[in-house]
């Protein structure tokens, strides 16, 4: 097993330099380390070097294009796949190569994680209740490394947690399946991983094998990119369904009504109603809620409306303050 490692970096040094650090303590050697700097301004290129890392730069395309620049580069038969702000811990490596071992099968072996915190304190990822593994079948192949012969067709019921950190994956089954869309800004990996698990079932090493470093300027905070992402995901898979695992549709669906709820919910309050009348109006298949529909209308409401309604609200709420 060849593995190379694709790390996509945009003004990455800040953090870069314990990622690359984490991948050389591995106690497994890798094929190779790919770097893709996505039109940096700063001295991620710099830094990649001084790891010996191959340094591939691009103009900025954004963490898809760049991932998939890494993938095509590599020469390994497997790609690890790391996000420029997340550490390994030294076995990690080495635990998935072991899994894919054990397991011929499969297309792609996943583990859990860490949460690190800004506070300092940390917590696995499948211990938190937002995450049921527990309902997921799975068949003990050694300790704790599961063969998931079921994966593709509850992990959307179950809360997703399989992020690009976590992947080790066959170089020929990503391929086949795609690699990343690159106009999906987030919840891309969601989309590729579905497609990957479409192609070969997944091993899981249930071990807390690398680390998500909670900072400021992560994605995982932008909440309106993230809803708008899974109902993009829900277009491409009613478009293209046989590119997803079977029954993916039905599935999505009430993950797909309450972002698009929510993200209604989010536009109206900021006085966004152009977004929220289109995220409205966005087909995400099943019949609509009540509350779907109290908010369809609500949205449609001219912003003359809306003014007049602010201003009654100010009103009522200043009389019963001086009451």
């Amino acid at each position: 097993m060849r593995i190379s490692v694709v790390i996509p970096a945009y003004n990455a040094a800040r953090f870069l330099s314990d990622t690359l650090a984490s991948v050389r303590a591995q106690t497994l050697d890798v094929h190779e380390i790919v770097v893709v700097d996505d039109g940096s301004a700063d001295d991620t290129a710099q830094v990649a070097a001084t790891f010996g890392c191959r340094v591939i730069r691009q103009a900025n395309g954004g963490v898809c294009a760049a991932r998939n620049t890494g993938i095509l580069a590599a020469t390994g038969d497997w790609i690890a796949l790391l996000d420029h702000d997340d550490v390994w811990l030294p076995h990690k490596l080495e635990r998935q190569k072991l899994a894919a071992e054990l397991c011929p099968d499969v297309g792609s072996v996943a583990t859990d994680f860490l949460r690190a915190r800004a506070d300092g304190s940390e917590s696995s990822c499948l211990d938190d209740p937002r995450y049921s593994f527990d309902a997921i079948t799975s068949e003990v192949v050694v300790g704790s490394i599961v063969r998931l012969p079921r994966f593709e067709e509850q992990v959307l019921d179950t809360g997703w947690f399989l992020f690009p950190s976590s992947m080790l994956i066959r170089r020929d089954v990503l391929i086949r399946a795609g690699m990343f869309r690159t106009e999906q800004r987030l919840c891309e990996d969601v989309d590729c991983f579905l497609r990957v698990l479409a192609l070969a079932p997944l091993a899981m090493v249930r071990e807390s094998l690398w680390r998500w470093r909670e900072h400021a300027g992560n994605t995982s905070r932008d909440f309106t990119g993230i809803a708008e992402g899974w109902l993009r995901l829900g277009a491409y898979v009613r478009d293209e369904p046989s590119a997803y695992p079977p029954g993916t549709g039905a599935r999505l669906q009430p993950i797909l009504h309450a972002m698009r709820r929510d993200l209604v919910a989010e536009y109206t309050s900021r006085g966004d109603f152009a977004n929220a009348r289109r995220v409205s109006r966005t087909t995400v298949g099943g019949r609509r809620t009540p509350s779907d529909t109290a908010l369809a209308v609500v949205v449609e409401f001219p912003p003359q409306l809306w003014a007049m309604l602010r201003r009654a609200r100010s009103v009522f709420r200043a009389l019963s303050l001086s009451s």
